[in-house]
């Protein structure tokens, strides 16, 4: 009696097995990423305020805002130390314009609708750049970067850009292979705080 019970035991536990086994072979592997209601890398706002400027060309208002790796891979960015009590690291940033005339998405355009229009009386400010010597943070899965950048890094008629790279295989070296862009433009500012920024 017991040796049949003991064979019962064993043969339920070979079939919880496979089925477990089974399971997990038809989930598939896990989704490259993590949180699928947001893309695998995006900027998130974080808060703007007083920030000693780093060069006589930058305001004292900062814009704080977090790079946030959703996928499973680490990325890696180039960045340097702000050198100030300030909260937060820099990071090579690209400002470019943006389509004031671009028609919202899924919205056909006529002709003679986006007729260039005059672009505001407005200074689009430089950049970081680190040159020809970068230095490098990784952003491990599932974490982010707390940026540091001058407020009038974004504005009504541009936006600032990141470069990163992702770390396949522990090959992801800065500057090597292909990059990914990232931007964070005005709308992406709560409105209640988009008078402090770009300007």
């Amino acid at each position: 009696m017991m040796k049949n019970s003991k064979f019962a035991s064993l043969v339920l536990f070979g079939v919880l097995s496979a089925s477990a086994a089974s399971a997990q072979a038809q989930k598939g592997p896990p989704s490259f990423v993590i949180d699928p209601s947001e893309p695998y890398v995006y900027l998130k706002f974080d808060h703007v305020g007083k920030r000693q400027p780093l060069s006589r060309r930058e305001p004292d208002r900062g814009l704080w805002i977090r790079l946030v790796n959703n996928c499973r891979l680490p990325i890696t960015v180039a960045t340097f130390d702000t050198e100030t009590r300030d909260p937060g690291i820099g990071i090579d940033d690209e400002i470019v314009p943006v389509d004031l005339n671009a028609p919202p998405l899924g919205h056909a355009s006529h002709p003679g609708e986006n007729a260039p229009s005059e672009r505001p009386n407005e200074s689009i400010p430089e950049g970081y750049s680190s040159g020809d010597v970068v230095n490098t943070t990784t952003v491990a899965p599932g974490t982010s970067l707390l940026l540091s950048l001058p407020a009038n890094h974004v504005g009504r008629s541009w936006k600032l850009q990141i470069q990163f790279y992702l770390n396949v295989a522990g090959k992801g070296s800065y500057g090597y292979g292909p990059y990914s862009v990232v931007s964070f433009n005005l709308p992406d500012v709560p409105k209640q705080f988009r008078d402090a920024v770009g300007q």
